[in-house]
């Protein structure tokens, strides 16, 4: 599974400048106090002359056009040293947050307030440390404090929208958003941070219309055409995310958020080697990307170079030791390659990961020692991911139907250990008032084998680049009666078009066997062994059980010529065991 670059989007943080026309107060705060900031210092050097303030400021921001900021910074410094003004403080906030050190700028800015408790660009500034910080809290109370001193300042509402964003009240962020944008209609960056919003709400029709009305105000902004290829990308629509990733790297090559997005759609169009030049370019841009780097790993581990994938998710665990679901992905190419050092630990800390809440591919604990519980929540957790953000109806069964039809979705309708095992179940169908119809989602990857399924199926349909929208108005339009997805959590896999609900009754058979964790698919096709009575506390889904096996596989041809021990290097007089699973099923405690 693939995961869309994290650093997709940066958020307007508003380094706004010293406002001149201010009146500075010195006195002590208005009656609603800001974030709480530490007194000063009884030896804290006194109040300086503003004459004095304004020929370090000048020297400083003539050494700062001159590109040596560590200079710049060092003239504002030493004044302060030895007197106290709130534009210093507040300069030596802004350059320092710029230089990435969030700490020292917020206490830059502390100062500042203190000198200057009636500046709302101090607060303003403050709410952007604070976040870089994770003081999430802090940061709220800052933009709100600014928000009182200028209530009609866009960039004290746009503080509070990046406060929000920052802890996850994505509803709140957006409404505060659009407050700033009402206030100044013209000002990209709230066009901007409003598709990231409702982008990451799971809304990529209406982010789509904020990049778009980003991209009209200026054509050349790569983060409105960057927010444009994702809000593609997140509906399947890989051919138009390239290219308006393309877009954006024309208008600035060297731009890693577009170049990571890039990657990630040409690995889901099957464009392997293409993917993997652009996430290397990627990483190395941005070599302290997290998410950068996770991606590069999906690449490696999609082209089975699992030893390369290894040594870039613990790259990528270097940069975030909490990155979600990393560890998962590293125990899977580890388990590839027979890796089993410290494998026992691994799995542990994946299991913790998922108990902890965080979001781990449920393919990845396949074989490992994962309970039934702790493999529901992950399903569950990566399950309601694809749950569309406005509400479905699901459509009514029609009843008295003389035929009844059948939908089965797969991007594995090809030479594939599913499409091998379901090619089978597919010619040993016998009641013609059954219509089977296959929809393949299967990126453009095909061969010999789809052909025969396309003669198969009494209709196929390939729903490859529809969004899941469009999908399910197909599936829709044909009546189908019962829709079976036959991939669950593994790659290729879109749980989002069952999460629109298109066919009456739905459920999951083969390609993942497992829980989908999905109340949008509430069956699960299997069998009394694989799938005990025991199990269900621990599947989402009510069982339907085949009477046999639910692994309902055609016979195996026998080769005409069967080699000997000798050619296939094995002794002639001992009893040999075989395994033909991946090593990565292989528990080696067991």
């Amino acid at each position: 599974m693939l995961s869309r670059s994290q650093a997709q989007i940066r958020l307007y943080e508003g380094l706004t400048a010293w406002p001149h026309s201010a009146h500075v107060r010195l006195e002590t705060s208005p009656e609603r106090p800001g974030p709480a900031v530490s007194p000063p210092d009884p030896k804290t050097p006194p109040t300086a002359d503003r004459t004095a303030a304004a020929a370090a400021l000048s020297a400083a921001r003539d050494a700062m056009a001159a590109g040596d900021v560590t200079t710049a910074i060092d003239i504002l410094e030493t004044f302060n040293r030895t007197a106290r003004d709130a534009e210093v403080s507040f300069t030596l906030g802004v350059w320092t947050l710029s230089a990435e050190n969030p700490e020292q700028a917020l206490d830059h800015f502390q100062n500042a307030a203190h000198l200057a408790p009636g500046v709302a660009e101090v607060f303003i500034n403050i709410a952007a440390a604070a976040v870089r910080l994770g003081r999430h809290d802090e940061a709220v109370g800052a933009a709100q404090k600014a928000i009182e001193l200028a209530p009609d300042r866009d960039v004290a509402r746009g503080a509070l929208g990046n406060a929000l964003a920052a802890m996850g009240h994505l509803e709140a962020a957006e409404a505060a958003f659009l407050e700033a944008h009402t206030r100044a209609p013209e000002t990209l960056s709230w066009m901007l941070n409003l598709g990231d919003c409702l982008l990451t709400r799971g809304d990529p029709n209406a982010a789509r219309g904020w990049f778009n009305q980003a991209a009209a105000c200026d054509p050349t902004s790569v983060i409105a055409l960057n927010g444009l290829g994702l809000s593609h990308q997140a509906q399947a629509d890989h051919a138009a995310a390239i290219s308006f990733f393309e877009k954006a790297l024309r208008q600035r090559d060297q731009y890693p958020e577009a170049l990571g997005n890039l990657g990630v759609s040409l690995q889901c169009l099957g464009r392997h080697e293409d993917a993997l030049v652009v996430a290397r370019r990627s990483v190395e841009l941005a070599p302290g990307d997290p998410g950068g780097a996770l991606n590069l790993g999906h690449i490696l581990q999609s082209l089975g170079r699992h030893t390369e994938a290894v040594e870039t998710y613990e790259d990528a665990l270097r940069i975030d030791p909490a990155l979600s679901g990393a560890r998962a992905y590293l125990l899977h190419s580890r388990r590839h390659i027979c890796t089993w050092d410290d494998d026992a630990d691994l799995v542990a800390a994946v299991i913790d990961d998922v108990r902890s809440g965080g979001q781990v591919p449920p393919f990845a604990l396949a074989g490992t020692t994962a309970d039934p519980e702790t493999r529901l929540i992950a399903a569950r957790r990566s399950a309601e991911v694809h749950r569309p953000n406005g509400a479905v109806t699901t459509p009514r069964a029609t009843p008295n139907k003389r035929s009844l039809r059948i939908g089965f979705v797969s991007p594995d309708f090809r030479t594939h250990s599913l499409g091998m095992s379901f090619s089978s179940v597919l010619a040993a169908r016998d009641n013609p008032r059954i219509a089977w119809i296959g929809y393949s989602i299967a990126a453009g990857v095909t061969d010999h084998q789809t052909t025969d399924f396309a003669a198969s199926f009494d209709d196929m349909a390939d729903l490859d680049g529809l969004s899941a929208e469009q999908a399910a108005a197909r599936i829709r339009s044909d009546d189908i009666d019962v829709l079976v997805d036959l991939a669950g959590h593994t790659l290729g896999s879109r749980l989002d078009i069952f999460a629109q609900r298109p066919a009456p009754v739905q459920a999951h058979y083969l390609g993942y066997g497992s829980t989908v964790g999905a109340d949008y698919i509430p069956w699960l096709i299997t069998d009394r062994v694989h799938t005990p009575p025991g199990l269900a506390d621990y599947c989402s889904e009510a069982f339907a059980y085949l009477p046999n096996t639910f692994m309902a596989a055609g016979r195996v041809s026998v080769p005409q010529e069967i080699p000997t021990r000798a050619q296939e290097g094995l002794p002639e007089d001992s009893v040999v065991f075989a395994s033909f699973n991946a090593t990565y099923k292989l528990d080696p405690a067991a």
